[in-house]
């Protein structure tokens, strides 16, 4: 585990990470990022990848069926270098309840509660046009400047990354399932 953690660093680790995360002894429950993910999502899929524009003020437009999966109020969380997460409030809230039912004064508890809470705002609203405003501390701490960028569905949250990000962020993922693909490939032939 602590060799995959090590590959996946090199994407970036959330705003305010220092350590590794295998440090703070991971569970099951937790993604590799040491980070709890929802297992039992149960609201309307946030899906597809679509272009937008962010501008300068901070705005950027959705569909309206992202819109929709995202509820009436979000949650908007600095990840990986060049990409804010929008959340729906209910799975922030399973999220952030996961966190705080770790046991007191954990290393996992008080990792989790540090990356969770001060990279991130909470109270985030469409207007009638569909836009929204990142806030300009977000926008600084993911380096997401206006211009291009694209939104990423995954299920329960939808990702903002800047093209040029995005893209070397897939070239990378792709090269690294690559060469575990190499890897495995050898270790089957060597047998």
């Amino acid at each position: 585990m602590q060799r995959e953690l090590g590959a996946l660093a090199k994407f970036g680790r959330p705003a305010g990470m220092d350590a590794e995360p295998a440090s703070f002894g991971l569970r099951p429950q937790m993604n590799p990022f040491g980070l709890l993910e929802p297992a039992d999502y149960d609201g309307p899929e946030i899906l597809g990848t679509e272009d937008a524009v962010l501008d300068d003020k901070g705005r950027i437009r959705i569909s309206k069926k992202k819109q929709t999966a995202l509820g009436d109020e979000f949650v908007l969380w600095v990840w990986r270098d060049g990409a804010i997460v929008a959340y729906p409030k209910r799975v922030w809230k399973q999220m952030t309840r996961a966190a705080r039912a770790q046991p007191a004064f954990s290393p996992e508890r008080e990792y989790l509660l540090r990356t969770l809470g001060p990279n991130a705002e909470d109270g985030i609203t469409c207007d009638s046009q569909g836009r929204f405003v990142i806030p300009i501390r977000l926008r600084r701490e993911a380096k997401l400047d206006p211009g291009d960028v694209l939104l990423v569905g995954r299920v329960d949250r939808m990702e903002i990354w800047s093209k040029d990000k995005y893209k070397s962020f897939e070239r990378e993922l792709e090269a690294q399932v690559q060469q575990a693909r190499t890897k495995a490939v050898a270790s089957m032939t060597s047998e």
